[in-house]
């Protein structure tokens, strides 16, 4: 299987990294060193096996909606949740976002912790009281 990670911390991305099904998913980002790899899920692409009883309570629903039940035998609502494209493309540009303003702020912050750092002592003084 081909899978896609990004890392929350720097924003590094990695695509179709070939992985069994079986493998852990990675975790180390190869650009940033930390442990804050994520493997993104794509939803609405699937394999299956036709034939046999469902043996899961998500194979049932599926096979009772393409029947044409709209419940579950124990009554629950069988709904059906679609995602396409634009949808996650949307939501991967929302994170690369959201991981690029993390780094902005993380940044900003260092820059200021080292201003505040190189400031003399009346410096500091003058800073706190006035945000100077």
């Amino acid at each position: 299987m081909l899978y896609d990670y990004q890392c929350n911390k720097c924003g590094h991305e990695m695509n179709d990294v070939q992985q069994s099904m079986k493998d852990e998913a990675l975790t180390k980002c190869p650009k940033c060193k930390k442990n804050s790899l994520e493997r993104i899920i794509y939803g609405g692409i699937h394999a299956s096996v036709k034939g046999g009883e469902p043996t899961t309570l998500g194979q049932m629903a599926e096979r009772r909606f393409e029947e044409g039940h709209t419940r579950m035998p124990d009554g629950r609502a069988i709904t059906r949740v679609e995602y396409n494209q634009s949808d996650m493309v949307e939501r991967k540009e929302k994170r690369i976002h959201e991981a690029t303003e993390r780094k902005n702020e993380k940044e900003k912050k260092q820059k200021q912790i080292k201003k505040i750092s190189n400031m003399t002592l009346e410096q500091k003084r003058n800073y706190i009281r006035n945000g100077d």
